[in-house]
């Protein structure tokens, strides 16, 4: 029983998880994106502008706005192509995706460069440097992709989900419709039995009496002698 339990409660975590997981991908996308953006701030604000700017706080700036550029590219990208593939527009999304490889293709050339100035002359720290920022850069961008994947899906299925919904809101009447629909059946119907009726007299031929009426009449005849 306490068996079961558990495994009835890690099947209910690990959902929660799955349901979570579009957050999870944007926040671990998120983090290489900010560790990509220290990165070059710093590279190009005290190893590339510190000799061409006058002031390290204008060099730092520098670096800063240029990591900050390509960064919030890279995430834009990133949830617009994920809105167009859910729209349905694949063109512009296969467009966006392919801009986003081009921009994460700079950034691991660009990398390389880092990993050479930061080590300093030192072969193995240079390797383990740019090991490190290529891993940080390529994982960015497959995260990146599978998130692009899961929102586009995720878009898709509350689309689909809001569309049955609306189908079904008209395909199910009101009860002041049904009403409506009952009292037009009934006056649509006394309308063909009184052309039946007149018919009928133009023929000289006497009306066939209605059931109903006919049991309601001597109903009233019956009530009225007693």
């Amino acid at each position: 029983m306490a068996t079961a339990r558990k495994h009835s409660d890690f099947i209910r975590t690990l959902q929660g998880l799955l349901d979570q997981s579009p957050t999870l991908l944007l926040v671990s996308m998120g983090l290489g994106f900010l560790i990509t953006f220290f990165v070059q701030a710093f590279f190009y604000g005290f190893n590339i502008f510190a000799d061409v700017v006058p002031k390290a706080a204008i060099s730092l700036a520098v670096g800063v706005a240029i990591g900050l550029l390509t960064q919030i590219t890279r995430f834009s990208f990133g949830i617009s192509g994920a809105h167009d593939f859910a729209k349905g527009r694949i063109g512009k999304g296969v467009f966006g995706l392919f801009f986003s490889v081009a921009v994460t293709a700079i950034e691991s050339f660009e990398m390389t460069h880092v990993a050479h100035a930061w080590g300093a002359g030192n072969p193995f720290l240079e390797m383990v440097i740019n090991m490190i920022l290529q891993f940080v850069i390529w994982v960015s961008f497959i995260l990146e992709v599978r998130l692009v994947i899961t929102v586009a899906r995720s878009l898709s299925d509350v689309q689909e989900e809001e569309a049955l919904q609306r189908d079904g809101q008209t395909a199910a009447p009101t009860p002041q419709e049904s009403h409506l629909l009952v009292l037009e059946n009934a006056i649509l119907e006394l309308g063909k039995q009184q052309l039946a009726i007149l018919e009928e007299l133009k023929q000289g031929r006497k009306p066939a009496p209605d059931p109903e009426l006919e049991l309601s009449l001597n109903g009233n005849g019956q009530h009225s002698g007693n």
